[in-house]
């Protein structure tokens, strides 16, 4: 059945900022999800926009410490409250892209697109880590 259907990136961080947007969230906001070791990629954004600069690399101690309201992608921490991932806004970031319609034109087709999900590994953190200063 999989090798029927077509792969799309889905990025993580637009997906929790469409799902704050379509909770009825506005104004500036941080989203966060944890990686291994105590650390975390944070994006800053102010909604309904769903720009951002790349994710940080930052420490899970830092956190939501600048006062700013932060959500965490699938957790959730003191003050920082979990982003419940919709699937409405999946959806609509799915048949947002140009290229997807495209690709599907139908229900059918439509279903045959599959959402790919990909975590940084730890070759990328350490490295991320080891080369912060440059």
């Amino acid at each position: 059945m999989i090798k029927s259907c077509e792969l799309v990136g889905v990025n993580s961080f637009v997906w929790a900022l469409k799902s704050l947007s379509e909770a009825g969230i506005n104004g500036k906001v941080k989203v966060v999800a944890p990686t291994l070791i105590d650390k975390a990629f944070e994006v800053e954004a102010t909604l309904p926009a769903l720009s951002f600069e790349p994710p940080k690399l930052i420490e899970r101690t830092d956190i939501g410490k600048d006062g700013l309201k932060t959500y965490g992608i699938n957790f959730s921490y003191d003050a920082i409250e979990k982003v419940e991932l919709s699937g409405q806004a999946l959806h609509d970031l799915i048949l947002n892209d140009k290229n997807n319609v495209e690709r599907a034109n139908d229900m059918a087709g439509i279903l045959k697109i599959l959402p790919f999900y990909v975590i940084p590994s730890q070759a990328e953190r350490n490295f991320k880590q080891n080369n912060k200063d440059r």
